[in-house]
């Protein structure tokens, strides 16, 4: 399927994917897991990344796993994919619009979906098309993996910090980039149908 245009605002380039890489690790401190526990594994079951960028969180979780998991990461650019001599058979990565439609022979598909950093992609405050997307490719009774961060409440202090953080704020902004709705994505996914089994907020 071909892409959409590509307007990511933290780029693609290998700033980009160091910062992909090290953010990965830091969800990953904080959650203590990079696939939650709680979620329950099978040998046949099927995993997919949306906006998987360098695919590190597939690659980490395809470690701990049995490798008959089918794992599939979907960008809507490929330019971060690592090379597939890089990747357990498995593992694999495609382009797809996580704003338009669903392929069909991907409807239904995926025993788990999932979301990370979505903060800084969203335009206008309104994650449904995401949400709508990532249910589609959800089997029914599917999981929903989402670890976001909520830029808009700052959490360190002094004059400095807030001053970078406004800046910041600013930039994100210029891009139609607006964080209320991050807070509120218990109730946005039960809005569409998803039944919300586990929420923490860290800070």
């Amino acid at each position: 399927m071909p892409a959409a245009t590509d307007d990511y605002v933290l780029g693609r380039d290998l700033h980009g994917s160091i910062r992909l890489e090290a953010q990965h690790l830091l969800f990953k401190m904080h959650n203590g897991y990079a696939l939650n526990p709680k979620i329950p594994i099978s040998s046949d079951m099927k995993i997919a990344e949306i906006g998987t960028g360098t695919g590190i969180w597939l690659q980490d979780i395809a470690s701990q796993l049995p490798e008959t998991v089918q794992l599939h990461g979907y960008d809507v650019s490929a330019n971060q994919f690592p090379p597939a001599s890089l990747c357990p058979p498995n593992l694999a990565f495609a382009t797809l619009d996580a704003f338009g439609d669903v392929p069909a022979h991907l409807v239904e598909t995926y025993d788990v979906v999932h979301l990370r950093f979505w903060c800084a992609i969203i335009r206008g405050n309104d994650p449904g098309a995401l949400i709508r997307h990532a249910i589609r490719l959800l089997k029914p009774g599917g999981y929903l993996q989402w670890e976001d961060a909520d830029m808009g409440k700052p959490t360190m202090r002094g004059d400095e910090a807030e001053a970078f953080h406004k800046l910041g704020m600013s930039v994100l902004r210029t891009f139609n980039v607006l964080l209320d709705w991050i807070g509120d994505i218990p109730r946005l996914v039960a809005d569409h149908g998803l039944t919300v089994d586990i929420f923490g907020r860290l800070g």
